[in-house]
């Protein structure tokens, strides 16, 4: 009877190899060297996990996360090819017979067209060897990184891999906040009398025309040092540089600018020219050391473009049920709804290169823990049509409010990026590289190619002619509605704020965020 006899603990028997005679505490220890060996005549097995990093221009792919096998074919993925291409490079190897990769969890799905500048996923991979061969070491991360992406198509880059923590690790529950880009083309964000304004022509004699604005410069600067940078640029683009070229240079009253007044509108463009993207006369910039120039005309557009941004994108962080904003929910009541923005911000980082290529980018950073299925979308059309003068601010009161069944107009998807996932003490992060660099540069050339310009003109017409005027008509009912309900608070009362009983524990949203949040 072991209950009635005092616990003890007998020593394991040792168990060894016979053909390297390396002893081992255990059977099973024994059985996994072989597996990993080859010893004894066991094909040997090597399974490797890591965490990875990877981004990707979604336009040619059926959304991130890999489809079954027999649909692959027809409606290619992300992580398919990713998969298919760390399977062929270990294949490539010397006595390798069989690789299986897989993807033990992931940070994020992105959907259909949606694309990414670094994903992240938990990666599986087991590796077999031919019968009595002897694994070869892993590769060093470069070589491996390389290897598999010349099995790779030009549209998604891998990045980096990073040893896993431990084999459980859920690179979903652990990410602690996802940030997405959303490129939003400044003529869509423009009011009327802005679109006017700037197809005037430039009026030599107007003092306007012959300013430029200059940002990413360090908060305390000398404008001397400025005058003769711009003066050292130009010369460097072919121009001369009298006197009478750069007139004056002051201060705008906000750290990092200035403004540089030219003697013609001629003047003011080859300054712009020269010193937008500008690198060398600091590295203590907003701009990582890069400059951004505009001319004033353009930038004093951008600038009330941005403060009406910034009235929107405050009201939209905060902790809200987002109902209205991702389809399947009836009203605010469904727990499920609720999402923490963290934070949603803009600001002018395109300048008078971009303006000439039609590059030129509002770019919305929107940061929270996890997000429903569209709900960045429609977050950012919204912000459009309030930005574009379309529907009055206050309609952010209705599409926060209580009720369910607001248009919400839903921003192409081909603009989102998903841009970063955040870990606990920076984990898995490293300086930018090339390839990064690289894939910013070819999603920017892809969002001002035809096709996407054509998708988003599209959008724009119908917000403007379709959607917004039944989302006015909505907000006029709902306002005579709340003063018939005796509201007078405001026109339809304060945005949701979920009470106790909806806000779910963390970890009850995470457990939902598989299944909801697709972007």
């Amino acid at each position: 009877n072991l209950g009635s006899q005092p616990y003890s603990v007998s020593v394991a028997r040792m168990a060894a190899c016979s053909t390297c005679h390396e002893a081992f505490p255990s059977r099973n220890a024994l059985f996994r060297h072989f597996r990993e060996t080859g010893c004894g005549g066991e094909a040997p097995r090597r399974v490797d996990r890591f965490v990875v990093l990877y981004g990707y221009l979604g336009t040619p792919f059926h959304g991130s996360q890999r489809n079954a096998a027999e649909d692959e074919a027809t409606c290619p993925t992300v992580e398919g090819q990713l998969l298919a291409a760390i399977e062929a490079a270990a294949l490539s190897q010397p006595n390798v017979v069989a690789a299986c990769a897989e993807v033990h969890s992931r940070t994020s799905r992105t959907d259909r067209g949606v694309h990414a500048l670094s994903n992240v996923f938990h990666l599986r991979i087991a590796v077999d060897f031919r019968a009595g061969s002897k694994p070869p070491v892993s590769a060093e991360d470069d070589v491996w990184l390389d290897t598999i992406q010349k099995h790779l198509p030009p549209s998604i880059s891998i990045l980096r891999r990073f040893p896993v923590p431990e084999p459980d690790f859920d690179a979903r529950r652990t990410c602690q906040k996802r940030e997405y880009l959303y490129y939003v083309p400044y003529r869509a964000l423009m009011q009327p009398d802005e679109v006017e304004q700037l197809a005037q022509p430039v009026d030599p004699q107007d003092t306007l025309a012959c300013l430029v604005w200059l940002a990413g410069l360090p908060d305390e600067v000398d404008l001397a040092e400025v005058r003769g940078f711009a003066a050292a640029r130009l010369r460097a683009s072919g121009h001369a540089c009298g006197d009478d070229i750069i007139l004056d240079v002051r201060t705008t009253g906000n750290a990092g600018l200035a403004m540089i007044l030219a003697g013609s509108p001629a003047d003011a463009l080859a300054l712009c020219e020269a010193l937008d993207g500008a690198v060398g006369f600091s590295e203590e910039g907003a701009y990582g050391g890069a400059l951004v120039a505009l001319l004033e005309r353009e930038a004093l557009v951008r600038r009330n473009v941005h403060m009406r941004l910034r009235s929107v994108l405050s009201r939209l962080s905060g902790t809200y049920s987002f109902h209205n904003f991702s389809p399947g929910f009836a009203d605010a009541t469904d727990p499920k709804s609720v999402r923490s923005v963290y934070r949603c911000r803009s600001a002018i980082s395109a300048g008078q290169r971009d303006v000439l290529l039609g590059r030129d980018f509002a770019v919305l950073r929107i940061t929270g823990r996890s997000f429903l299925y569209r709900q960045i979308l429609g977050m950012t059309g919204l912000t459009i049509a309030i930005t574009a003068g379309i529907v009055p601010l206050t309609y952010l009161d209705l599409a926060l409010g209580q009720q369910g069944g607001i248009e919400i107009p839903t921003a192409p998807a081909g603009n989102l990026v998903l841009a970063r996932c955040f870990f606990r003490d920076g984990a898995f992060t490293a300086p930018t590289t090339k390839a990064e660099v690289s894939l910013t540069r070819a999603l920017e050339d892809e969002m001002a190619g035809d096709a996407m310009q054509g998708e988003f003109s599209k959008f724009c017409h119908d917000l403007k002619d379709t959607i917004g005027p039944r989302m006015c008509t909505l907000l006029k009912v709902a306002a005579r509605d709340s003063v018939g309900d005796g509201h007078t608070s405001g026109v339809l009362g304060e945005p949701n704020q979920p009470s106790a009983d909806l806000q779910e524990p963390c970890c009850a949203q995470e457990a939902r965020a598989s299944d909801l949040e697709v972007q």
